[in-house]
């Protein structure tokens, strides 16, 4: 009897993948004369382009 371990196959499937904390902001000035000010932040998930040709074929 095998063990399954869901953490592991994760790691295994998730080798080689980066994370990216993003952010933009942005100030806009309508015509009626009040400033507008926006704020926004984000993470992603990729692979590094050196990554893309090392994943196996299924």
């Amino acid at each position: 009897m095998s063990s399954f371990n869901p953490a592991e196959t994760w790691l295994q499937q998730n080798q080689g993948r980066r994370t990216r904390d993003e952010w933009n902001a942005g100030i806009s000035q309508p015509v009626g004369g009040l400033f507008s000010l926006s704020a926004s932040g984000w993470q992603r998930s990729y692979y590094p382009a050196s990554h893309d040709r090392q994943l196996p074929v299924r």
